[in-house]
């Protein structure tokens, strides 16, 4: 991949004028890239912004000061990578051809340019070293969370895991980690980053203003300045407080120029996470779709009511370990159903062996569409938590929009 990409990305050097933030961990990239893209949005820069994965079109990942690509841009900008590329293999032959995220990772740079983007925020796939991203010349890189995923290509340790976040950021660059990852995986961290980089790890910059409350002070250059966050649950508070680290770096080294510009951050939307649609019943959507992410969900649903007052609907990838993840279905909710009709879906005989101690719901099958309809029509006052697998989440979501 690294020869490959570094000979593709080589094609468009004269493209990559912009500065670059990466981002990579096992959760919360989304949410702290948007964060970080709605702050510099309001600092009047041109912003661009790639994520990894798209909820339901492919044209989610591409935004520019937090507005998606239009379809036909798309198209356009596509064909024109299209034919720079058929003519790259046609020279240096098969093993050279890109895989789908790289080739999206092109079309961002393309989109950028055209745009004349000034700072593009670039979502990590999966992994740092071994991922397309970390390729890209950076200013800064960040590791949000570390946890067990993917282990097909990160190993099955933390450690092998930190090894590979490490490598996100290029020589000379500057890696922020966030402190809340494990101790002992720090050092895994300082020893695997790439020659002269400098390694920071986030100080407690944002503190509640009251107790109970949804309004936060944050601390930049000395100053607190007083936000309300408009992303949900209590695992944001990390992620606000590593985008609240990065802000204040930024705007040491001039690269941000007003300090107020951190109330972006009450502007960040960012579909299926911790996202409550309707009344009545109410469904909560979250992109919860690893065992780590499963465990954060838990503790901010708490933080809401008790698991005997929500109802599950939930679907898991295939390459997901079910077993480990089986451990907190009856924390999420007593009332569990399943859903196994999308793409690389564990098939529902599948999450029923490995859920055998778990009571399913599910009596007309494990169709999406039936199942949402059957929660809706008779759970009126239960909160309804709709999770796991993003292939799911995102047609879950559109079906709930939709009033299914």
């Amino acid at each position: 991949m690294r020869e490959r990409f570094s000979k593709l990305l080589l094609l468009y050097q004269n493209q990559l004028n912009f500065r670059i933030i990466k981002i990579a961990g096992t959760n919360g990239k989304g949410s702290t890239s948007a964060m970080l893209s709605a702050c510099l949005t309001s600092d009047n820069q041109t912003v661009g912004l790639f994520t990894s994965p798209h909820l339901v079109h492919v044209s989610e990942r591409f935004r520019v000061n937090d507005q998606m690509i239009d379809t036909k841009e798309l198209e356009t900008i596509a064909k024109e990578v299209q034919v720079t590329l058929k003519a790259f293999v046609a020279k240096e032959g098969s093993a050279f051809i890109p895989s789908f995220f790289e080739v999206l990772i092109l079309i961002a740079i393309c989109f950028f340019y055209k745009k004349k983007v000034k700072i593009a925020i670039f979502e990590a796939g999966i992994g740092g070293k071994n991922d397309a991203v970390s390729l890209l010349p950076d200013v800064l890189s960040a590791i949000t969370s570390i946890g067990l995923d993917h282990e097909k290509q990160l190993g099955g340790t933390l450690k092998s895991v930190a090894t590979d976040k490490a490598g996100i950021a290029l020589n000379h660059s500057t890696l922020w980690v966030q402190s809340t990852i494990p101790n002992a995986l720090h050092p895994i961290i300082q020893e695997n980053v790439n020659e002269g980089v400098s390694v920071f790890f986030t100080k407690e910059k944002v503190k509640p203003h009251a107790a109970n409350s949804t309004d936060f002070f944050i601390k930049i250059n000395e100053q607190q300045q007083l936000v309300t966050p408009q992303l949900q649950g209590s695992f944001q508070l990390e992620n606000l407080n590593l985008a609240a680290n990065i802000f204040d770096f930024l705007y040491q080294k001039k690269l941000i120029h007003n300090l107020k510009s951190i109330k972006g951050i009450e502007q960040t939307q960012w579909q299926a996470r911790f996202e409550r649609i309707g009344q009545s019943p109410e469904f909560l959507v979250d992109a919860a779709h690893n065992e780590h992410a499963l465990q954060a969900l838990v503790i901010a649903l708490n933080r809401i009511n008790a698991a005997e007052n929500r109802v599950l609907v939930i679907g898991i990838s295939s390459e997901k370990d079910r077993k480990k993840m089986a451990y907190w279905l009856p924390k999420l909710a007593q009332t569990i159903y399943l859903v196994d009709d999308f793409y690389k879906a564990t098939s529902a005989k599948q999450l029923l062996q490995a859920f055998s101690s778990v009571e399913v719901s599910n009596t007309n099958g494990y169709e999406m569409q039936s199942v949402l309809a059957e929660v809706k029509a008779t759970y009126s006052k239960e909160l309804i938590v709709v999770t796991g697998s993003i292939f799911m989440i995102g047609k879950a979501r559109e079906l709930i929009v939709q009033e299914i």
